[in-house]
């Protein structure tokens, strides 16, 4: 080998247990073995918040690689996952290996590609995401994350930056990104330049959904809101929003029921799932470049939000699929005048409070007795949800015509949600 190749390809350091190997265009951590092996996966997809990891839903994802491989990509930084996945939480795997890419040349190496081919995990560190969009969309690295994304047959996710490339619609700015107050003053600021519509993970579960992270941490509500609002003006996109804050994890089984992990007395570790109005004349008025963005209903739902705390994750919490929580929520509108974002508490996490009987046909249904005792009966329903009125899920079912053991519950009024799949129906219960 001559000089010149070796200085180009590769000059391997032994650092203990850390095998580094340094190329022009990446370095690579490897903590392990190199062999590969095969193992039996359960497949699942991890969208993290940023900041401190969460060590319960880090366990849970790396558990579900059977013992397998670990691929860490990131554009910055250096080993700092191979300690903690391949040791620090006591979740037995084969190897751990980083990639840390210089530039977008990585994007075709054959090793890098094998390494992501047959990886049982791939993980998307914290950084840049607007980097990463720029080294691996359209070149063989950036196949290999849509493949492994849409074939739901591994586990994959990110942090921070990590996530946010994960969405269908991604906010990957070149430089400085933008903050709530810019964005609600001019959608347009150049500071929110590069938004990408459903151009590089394509996932179908995730088409029109936005990821944004550290959300009340760096106070990114409004931003997101914009974000929304854009792709309604730039692409007739009734677009969504999965938003996570510091040490909070949605984690994802195949069904798209998500778990979210986070502390449950730190009064912080919360998921946000935002979606725009589905009324007739849902898109936002003023929407244009210079000029304070202006999103208002008549019932101020513009975007309906469903904030979620953090436990241990010991059940689902959302699901993707029907966009609805299904244990306790809290349920709010938020809509923007004038540039100034205005939060309310709702009473529904439907996003439609009109109908239209043009489009949307609501025939009448009959629930019965009310107010009821213990049994309550209705048309067959897609779902039931039994609620309380600040949004607790206290019953629930699927295909069915009936609740009951209601006389167990404290005397008093409820909220009854009715899935028929083109509508829904919701009424209040008095239990007596």
């Amino acid at each position: 080998m001559t000089l010149y190749s070796l200085r180009l390809y590769c000059i391997v350091i032994v650092l203990s247990s850390c095998t580094s190997v340094m190329a022009q265009d990446y370095v690579v951590y490897l903590s392990g073995d190199s062999a590969d092996v095969q193992t039996v996966v359960q497949p699942a997809f991890v969208l993290a918040g940023g900041g401190p990891d969460n060590d319960e839903a880090m366990r849970w994802m790396l558990s579900r690689t059977g013992g397998g491989d670990v691929v860490v990509i990131r554009a910055s930084g250096s080993d700092g996952y191979n300690p903690y996945f391949y040791s620090e939480l006591g979740v037995p795997v084969n190897s751990v290996e980083t990639i840390v890419f210089r530039n977008r040349n990585a994007s075709y190496s054959p090793y890098i590609v094998d390494k992501l081919s047959k990886a049982e995990l791939i993980w998307i560190a914290g950084g840049d995401q607007g980097k990463y969009y720029d080294y691996w969309a359209g070149t063989p690295v950036g196949d290999i994350l849509v493949a492994a994304a849409n074939a739901g047959n591994r586990v994959m996710g990110g942090t921070s930056a990590g996530m946010m490339i994960l969405g269908g619609i991604v906010y990957a700015p070149v430089g400085t990104g933008v903050i709530s107050g810019e964005a609600l003053q001019d959608p347009y600021h150049f500071h929110m330049a590069e938004l990408r519509y459903n151009t590089f993970i394509q996932m179908p579960l995730f088409k029109d959904v936005v990821f944004d992270t550290h959300f009340d941490q760096r106070e990114r509500d409004g931003r997101t809101l914009a974000f929304l609002a854009r792709a309604a003006r730039d692409q007739g996109i009734r677009a969504r929003a999965v938003a996570c804050n510091e040490h909070t994890a949605v984690c994802l089984d195949t069904s798209g029921m998500a778990r979210i992990f986070g502390d449950p007395n730190s009064g912080e570790d919360y998921a946000y799932f935002l979606e725009a109005n589905c009324e007739q004349t849902w898109q936002p008025q003023t929407v244009e470049g210079g000029k304070p963005l202006t999103w208002t209903q008549v019932h101020g739902n513009a975007v309906v939000v469903q904030k979620i705390a953090g436990t241990h994750g010991d059940s689902a919490a959302f699901d993707l699929k029907k966009w609805k929580s299904v244990g306790d929520a809290q349920w709010m509108y938020w809509q923007v005048s004038s540039g100034v974002l205005e939060k309310k508490t709702a009473m529904t996490n439907d996003c439609r409070l009109v109908t239209s009987s043009a489009t949307y046909p609501i025939a009448p249904v009959t629930v019965y007795p009310n107010p009821v005792t213990d049994i309550v009966h209705f048309e067959e329903a897609e779902s039931a949800v039994l609620t309380s009125t600040l949004g607790s899920c206290i019953l629930s079912c699927e295909n069915c015509t009936l609740l009951k053991g209601l006389d167990s519950l404290t005397r008093g009024t409820y909220l009854l949600k009715l899935d028929y799949g083109i509508h829904q129906k919701r009424k209040l219960l008095i239990l007596h």
